[in-house]
Protein backbone atom coordinates (compact mmCIF):
# COMPACT_ATOMS: atom_id res chain seq x y z
CA UNK A 1 0.00 0.00 0.00
CA UNK A 2 1.33 3.68 -1.10
CA UNK A 3 1.61 5.98 1.88
CA UNK A 4 -1.31 7.67 3.23
CA UNK A 5 -3.65 5.18 1.82
CA UNK A 6 -4.94 3.54 4.32
CA UNK A 7 -9.10 4.21 5.46
CA UNK A 8 -9.96 3.99 8.93
CA UNK A 9 -13.55 3.60 9.83
CA UNK A 10 -14.99 5.55 13.38
CA UNK A 11 -17.71 4.98 15.03
CA UNK A 12 -17.96 7.60 17.85
CA UNK A 13 -20.79 6.13 19.89
CA UNK A 14 -21.94 7.58 23.66
CA UNK A 15 -19.55 5.14 25.68
CA UNK A 16 -17.08 3.58 23.28
CA UNK A 17 -15.05 4.73 20.56
CA UNK A 18 -14.60 2.21 18.07
CA UNK A 19 -11.58 2.60 15.39
CA UNK A 20 -10.84 -0.10 12.42
CA UNK A 21 -8.93 -0.09 9.34
CA UNK A 22 -9.88 -2.30 6.02
CA UNK A 23 -7.28 -5.05 7.14
CA UNK A 24 -9.16 -6.14 10.28
CA UNK A 25 -6.81 -3.83 13.03
CA UNK A 26 -9.53 -3.08 14.84
CA UNK A 27 -9.95 -1.49 18.75
CA UNK A 28 -12.15 -0.42 21.25
CA UNK A 29 -11.39 2.38 23.57
CA UNK A 30 -14.19 2.91 26.52
CA UNK A 31 -14.91 6.91 26.24
CA UNK A 32 -18.37 8.41 28.44
CA UNK A 33 -18.73 11.27 26.00
CA UNK A 34 -21.36 12.71 28.46
CA UNK A 35 -18.89 12.90 30.72
CA UNK A 36 -15.73 14.02 28.95
CA UNK A 37 -17.12 15.78 25.68
CA UNK A 38 -14.55 18.17 25.97
CA UNK A 39 -11.56 15.11 25.32
CA UNK A 40 -13.03 13.70 22.26
CA UNK A 41 -10.83 15.19 20.17
CA UNK A 42 -7.69 13.94 21.98
CA UNK A 43 -9.48 10.99 22.27
CA UNK A 44 -9.76 10.77 18.47
CA UNK A 45 -6.33 11.43 17.94
CA UNK A 46 -5.01 9.30 20.54
CA UNK A 47 -6.80 6.68 18.58
CA UNK A 48 -5.55 7.45 15.17
CA UNK A 49 -1.90 7.19 16.18
CA UNK A 50 -2.49 3.15 16.00
CA UNK A 51 -2.97 3.55 12.69
CA UNK A 52 -0.16 3.70 9.75
CA UNK A 53 -0.56 5.42 6.46
CA UNK A 54 -4.04 7.40 7.09
CA UNK A 55 -5.35 8.85 4.37
CA UNK A 56 -9.35 8.76 4.83
CA UNK A 57 -11.36 8.66 7.80
CA UNK A 58 -15.24 7.45 7.20
CA UNK A 59 -17.12 8.23 10.04
CA UNK A 60 -20.45 7.27 11.84
CA UNK A 61 -22.30 8.42 15.32
CA UNK A 62 -24.48 7.48 17.76
CA UNK A 63 -22.84 9.80 20.63
CA UNK A 64 -25.04 12.80 19.65
CA UNK A 65 -27.63 11.09 21.43
CA UNK A 66 -25.69 11.67 24.98
CA UNK A 67 -26.90 13.96 27.34
CA UNK A 68 -24.54 16.36 27.52
CA UNK A 69 -26.14 17.78 24.13
CA UNK A 70 -29.54 19.49 24.17
CA UNK A 71 -30.48 17.75 20.81
CA UNK A 72 -29.25 15.60 18.31
CA UNK A 73 -28.72 18.17 15.88
CA UNK A 74 -25.97 20.03 18.47
CA UNK A 75 -24.10 16.57 18.93
CA UNK A 76 -23.96 16.04 15.07
CA UNK A 77 -22.42 19.18 14.82
CA UNK A 78 -19.94 18.62 17.81
CA UNK A 79 -19.14 15.58 16.88
CA UNK A 80 -18.23 16.42 12.99
CA UNK A 81 -16.02 19.41 14.58
CA UNK A 82 -14.13 16.96 16.81
CA UNK A 83 -13.49 14.57 14.25
CA UNK A 84 -12.43 17.22 11.48
CA UNK A 85 -10.14 18.49 14.23
CA UNK A 86 -8.41 15.32 14.78
CA UNK A 87 -8.43 14.37 11.11
CA UNK A 88 -7.17 17.52 9.99
CA UNK A 89 -4.74 16.15 7.89
CA UNK A 90 -7.10 13.69 6.16
CA UNK A 91 -10.21 13.66 4.02
CA UNK A 92 -12.98 13.43 6.41
CA UNK A 93 -16.18 12.10 5.14
CA UNK A 94 -19.44 11.33 7.39
CA UNK A 95 -22.20 8.10 6.51
CA UNK A 96 -25.25 8.84 6.80
CA UNK A 97 -28.54 6.78 6.69
CA UNK A 98 -29.56 7.25 2.89
CA UNK A 99 -26.26 5.24 2.26
CA UNK A 100 -23.97 7.54 1.62
CA UNK A 101 -20.92 9.30 2.60
CA UNK A 102 -20.55 13.11 2.62
CA UNK A 103 -18.47 15.80 3.17
CA UNK A 104 -19.17 17.84 7.14
CA UNK A 105 -21.46 20.47 5.71
CA UNK A 106 -23.94 18.09 4.30
CA UNK A 107 -23.40 16.23 7.41
CA UNK A 108 -24.51 19.17 9.61
CA UNK A 109 -27.14 20.53 7.35
CA UNK A 110 -28.98 17.22 7.12
CA UNK A 111 -28.00 16.20 10.74
CA UNK A 112 -30.97 13.35 11.41
CA UNK A 113 -29.47 11.53 8.17
CA UNK A 114 -26.27 11.87 10.20
CA UNK A 115 -27.85 10.59 13.05
CA UNK A 116 -27.72 7.34 14.75
CA UNK A 117 -26.66 5.62 11.13
CA UNK A 118 -23.82 2.74 12.19
CA UNK A 119 -26.35 -0.02 11.82
CA UNK A 120 -27.06 1.00 8.28
CA UNK A 121 -23.22 0.76 7.42
CA UNK A 122 -22.86 -2.82 9.00
CA UNK A 123 -25.71 -3.95 7.52
CA UNK A 124 -24.66 -2.82 4.12
CA UNK A 125 -21.53 -4.65 4.37
CA UNK A 126 -22.63 -7.70 6.08
CA UNK A 127 -25.27 -8.25 3.49
CA UNK A 128 -22.61 -9.97 1.35
CA UNK A 129 -22.64 -12.62 3.60
CA UNK A 130 -26.65 -13.30 2.42
CA UNK A 131 -25.88 -13.47 -1.59
CA UNK A 132 -26.51 -16.85 -1.91
CA UNK A 133 -29.23 -17.17 0.18
CA UNK A 134 -31.42 -13.57 -0.48
CA UNK A 135 -32.66 -13.00 2.92
CA UNK A 136 -31.18 -13.26 6.36
CA UNK A 137 -31.04 -11.30 9.61
CA UNK A 138 -27.99 -9.61 11.18
CA UNK A 139 -28.24 -9.20 15.00
CA UNK A 140 -25.30 -7.22 16.81
CA UNK A 141 -25.68 -7.71 20.38
CA UNK A 142 -23.68 -4.78 21.75
CA UNK A 143 -23.00 -3.52 25.06
CA UNK A 144 -25.62 -0.83 25.38
CA UNK A 145 -27.66 -1.76 21.97
CA UNK A 146 -28.73 -4.41 20.34
CA UNK A 147 -29.91 -4.29 16.57
CA UNK A 148 -32.05 -6.86 14.46
CA UNK A 149 -31.76 -5.82 10.78
CA UNK A 150 -33.57 -7.65 8.17
CA UNK A 151 -31.52 -8.62 4.99
CA UNK A 152 -34.12 -8.98 1.76
CA UNK A 153 -32.86 -10.08 -1.37
CA UNK A 154 -29.51 -9.24 -0.73
CA UNK A 155 -30.01 -5.60 0.98
CA UNK A 156 -30.90 -4.24 4.04
CA UNK A 157 -34.70 -3.30 4.32
CA UNK A 158 -35.64 -2.20 7.97
CA UNK A 159 -38.89 -0.68 8.70
CA UNK A 160 -37.47 2.15 10.60
CA UNK A 161 -34.84 4.22 10.15
CA UNK A 162 -34.28 6.65 12.90
CA UNK A 163 -34.06 5.40 16.49
CA UNK A 164 -37.28 6.17 17.38
CA UNK A 165 -39.12 4.05 14.32
CA UNK A 166 -36.62 1.26 15.04
CA UNK A 167 -37.74 1.16 18.25
CA UNK A 168 -41.27 0.57 17.38
CA UNK A 169 -40.58 -1.81 14.87
CA UNK A 170 -38.48 -3.66 17.90
CA UNK A 171 -35.00 -3.35 15.20
CA UNK A 172 -33.73 -1.95 17.94
CA UNK A 173 -33.62 -2.91 21.51
CA UNK A 174 -32.15 -0.91 24.14
CA UNK A 175 -30.56 -3.86 25.86
CA UNK A 176 -26.58 -4.74 26.28
CA UNK A 177 -24.13 -7.13 27.52
CA UNK A 178 -22.50 -5.02 29.54
CA UNK A 179 -24.36 -1.52 30.53
CA UNK A 180 -27.80 -2.49 30.63
CA UNK A 181 -28.44 -1.41 34.33
CA UNK A 182 -30.33 -4.53 35.92
CA UNK A 183 -33.35 -2.58 37.47
CA UNK A 184 -34.56 -2.25 33.85
CA UNK A 185 -34.84 -5.38 33.27
CA UNK A 186 -37.03 -6.22 36.12
CA UNK A 187 -38.77 -4.68 39.21
CA UNK A 188 -39.01 -7.51 41.00
CA UNK A 189 -38.22 -11.58 40.94
CA UNK A 190 -39.37 -15.15 42.34
CA UNK A 191 -36.95 -16.79 44.16
CA UNK A 192 -37.40 -20.02 46.16
CA UNK A 193 -41.07 -19.54 46.21
CA UNK A 194 -40.78 -16.07 47.35
CA UNK A 195 -41.48 -12.34 45.30
CA UNK A 196 -38.45 -10.04 46.42
CA UNK A 197 -38.62 -6.33 45.12
CA UNK A 198 -35.76 -5.07 42.80
CA UNK A 199 -34.21 -1.77 43.71
CA UNK A 200 -34.80 0.84 40.61
CA UNK A 201 -30.99 2.32 41.10
CA UNK A 202 -28.12 2.27 39.03
CA UNK A 203 -26.40 -0.28 41.84
CA UNK A 204 -25.75 -2.75 39.14
CA UNK A 205 -25.89 -3.65 35.23
CA UNK A 206 -25.29 -7.04 32.90
CA UNK A 207 -21.50 -6.82 33.12
CA UNK A 208 -22.05 -8.19 36.77
CA UNK A 209 -24.09 -10.83 35.25
CA UNK A 210 -21.83 -11.71 32.45
CA UNK A 211 -19.07 -12.09 35.76
CA UNK A 212 -21.00 -14.36 37.85
CA UNK A 213 -22.16 -16.60 34.94
CA UNK A 214 -19.26 -17.03 33.56
CA UNK A 215 -16.40 -16.24 35.41
CA UNK A 216 -13.97 -17.63 32.83
CA UNK A 217 -14.75 -15.30 30.78
CA UNK A 218 -12.15 -12.63 30.05
CA UNK A 219 -13.06 -8.96 30.88
CA UNK A 220 -10.53 -6.12 31.27
CA UNK A 221 -10.51 -5.23 35.04
CA UNK A 222 -11.29 -1.77 34.36
CA UNK A 223 -14.40 -2.29 32.22
CA UNK A 224 -16.73 0.35 33.09
CA UNK A 225 -18.97 -0.72 36.38
CA UNK A 226 -21.61 0.53 38.16
CA UNK A 227 -19.52 1.83 41.08
CA UNK A 228 -16.77 2.21 39.46
CA UNK A 229 -14.92 -0.60 41.03
CA UNK A 230 -13.33 -3.39 39.77
CA UNK A 231 -14.76 -5.40 36.82
CA UNK A 232 -14.34 -8.76 38.58
CA UNK A 233 -16.82 -11.63 40.18
CA UNK A 234 -16.24 -10.57 43.65
CA UNK A 235 -17.25 -7.26 42.79
CA UNK A 236 -19.61 -8.22 40.68
CA UNK A 237 -21.78 -10.32 43.67
CA UNK A 238 -21.64 -7.10 46.08
CA UNK A 239 -23.07 -4.91 43.06
CA UNK A 240 -25.85 -7.18 42.10
CA UNK A 241 -26.53 -8.38 46.06
CA UNK A 242 -27.18 -4.97 46.01
CA UNK A 243 -29.89 -4.62 43.58
CA UNK A 244 -31.62 -6.68 46.33
CA UNK A 245 -30.36 -4.86 49.62
CA UNK A 246 -28.40 -7.68 50.89
CA UNK A 247 -24.73 -8.80 50.66
CA UNK A 248 -23.68 -11.89 49.01
CA UNK A 249 -22.71 -13.89 52.11
CA UNK A 250 -26.13 -14.31 52.21
CA UNK A 251 -26.17 -16.40 49.62
CA UNK A 252 -24.03 -19.42 48.23
CA UNK A 253 -22.23 -19.82 45.05
CA UNK A 254 -25.44 -21.85 43.68
CA UNK A 255 -28.72 -19.54 44.86
CA UNK A 256 -26.24 -16.45 43.65
CA UNK A 257 -25.79 -17.83 40.19
CA UNK A 258 -29.74 -19.27 40.11
CA UNK A 259 -30.99 -15.20 40.87
CA UNK A 260 -28.43 -14.06 38.26
CA UNK A 261 -29.82 -16.61 36.06
CA UNK A 262 -33.47 -15.03 36.86
CA UNK A 263 -32.34 -11.69 35.48
CA UNK A 264 -30.74 -12.78 32.49
CA UNK A 265 -33.84 -14.58 31.83
CA UNK A 266 -36.06 -12.06 31.92
CA UNK A 267 -33.45 -10.03 29.11
CA UNK A 268 -33.76 -12.85 26.86
CA UNK A 269 -37.52 -12.39 27.22
CA UNK A 270 -37.32 -8.81 26.07
CA UNK A 271 -35.01 -9.80 23.07
CA UNK A 272 -36.86 -12.72 21.52
CA UNK A 273 -40.58 -11.10 21.65
CA UNK A 274 -38.28 -8.23 19.37
CA UNK A 275 -36.74 -10.38 17.51
CA UNK A 276 -40.31 -12.50 17.08
CA UNK A 277 -41.79 -9.00 15.88
CA UNK A 278 -39.37 -8.17 13.50
CA UNK A 279 -39.54 -11.94 11.73
CA UNK A 280 -43.24 -10.99 11.32
CA UNK A 281 -42.61 -8.32 9.49
CA UNK A 282 -40.27 -10.26 7.14
CA UNK A 283 -41.50 -11.78 4.10
CA UNK A 284 -39.80 -15.39 4.43
CA UNK A 285 -37.64 -16.89 7.47
CA UNK A 286 -34.24 -16.17 7.10
CA UNK A 287 -31.94 -18.65 5.80
CA UNK A 288 -29.09 -17.49 8.38
CA UNK A 289 -28.74 -15.38 10.70
CA UNK A 290 -25.09 -13.61 11.58
CA UNK A 291 -24.53 -12.08 15.23
CA UNK A 292 -21.59 -9.96 16.04
CA UNK A 293 -21.27 -7.13 18.50
CA UNK A 294 -19.16 -7.14 22.19
CA UNK A 295 -21.41 -9.78 23.30
CA UNK A 296 -22.84 -11.98 20.49
CA UNK A 297 -22.68 -15.25 21.48
CA UNK A 298 -25.48 -13.94 23.92
CA UNK A 299 -27.82 -13.36 20.92
CA UNK A 300 -26.36 -17.00 19.59
CA UNK A 301 -27.34 -18.60 23.30
CA UNK A 302 -30.71 -16.79 23.16
CA UNK A 303 -31.76 -18.11 19.78
CA UNK A 304 -30.66 -21.40 21.11
CA UNK A 305 -32.80 -21.35 24.16
CA UNK A 306 -35.90 -20.22 22.17
CA UNK A 307 -38.31 -22.63 19.63
CA UNK A 308 -37.27 -20.29 16.57
CA UNK A 309 -35.39 -22.70 13.61
CA UNK A 310 -33.06 -20.51 13.30
CA UNK A 311 -29.17 -20.84 12.18
CA UNK A 312 -26.59 -18.30 13.32
CA UNK A 313 -23.27 -17.81 12.23
CA UNK A 314 -21.10 -15.77 14.28
CA UNK A 315 -19.08 -12.76 12.93
CA UNK A 316 -16.41 -13.26 15.63
CA UNK A 317 -15.58 -16.69 13.96
CA UNK A 318 -15.24 -15.39 10.67
CA UNK A 319 -13.50 -12.10 11.60
CA UNK A 320 -12.03 -12.23 14.80
CA UNK A 321 -12.63 -10.31 18.19
CA UNK A 322 -12.11 -7.00 17.64
CA UNK A 323 -13.71 -6.58 14.30
CA UNK A 324 -16.80 -7.94 15.65
CA UNK A 325 -16.58 -5.57 18.86
CA UNK A 326 -15.80 -2.65 16.24
CA UNK A 327 -18.18 -4.08 13.15
CA UNK A 328 -19.37 -0.62 12.32
CA UNK A 329 -16.25 0.75 12.09
CA UNK A 330 -14.82 -1.96 9.80
CA UNK A 331 -17.79 -1.78 7.53
CA UNK A 332 -17.41 1.86 7.01
CA UNK A 333 -13.87 1.03 6.21
CA UNK A 334 -14.62 -1.26 3.66
CA UNK A 335 -17.41 0.32 2.15
CA UNK A 336 -15.06 3.77 1.90
CA UNK A 337 -12.37 1.54 -0.05
CA UNK A 338 -14.84 0.39 -2.32
CA UNK A 339 -16.39 2.93 -3.27
CA UNK A 340 -13.35 4.71 -3.87
CA UNK A 341 -12.20 1.83 -6.05
CA UNK A 342 -15.15 3.40 -8.37
CA UNK A 343 -14.52 6.78 -9.11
Amino acid sequence: MSSRTNIVGIDVGGANLKFADCYRNAFTIPFPLWKQRDQLTSALKAGLQQFSDVGTLAVTMTGELADCYSCPQEGVEDIVQACLNAGQDFQVQFWQTSGEFVDADVAIEFFMLTSAANWLAQATWASRYFAETGNGLLIDFGSTTTDIIPIIEGLPQPTGYTDFERLISGELIYTGGSRTPLCSLANEITFQGQTIGVAAELFATTIDLELILNPSHRIPPDTPTADGRPADSEHAAQRFCRMLCTTPDQFDTEELTELAHLFRNQQQVVFLRRLRQVLSNMPAAPAEVLVSGSHEYLAAQMITNSNLNLRTTSLNELAGPAVTTAACAYALAVLMYERSRLQ
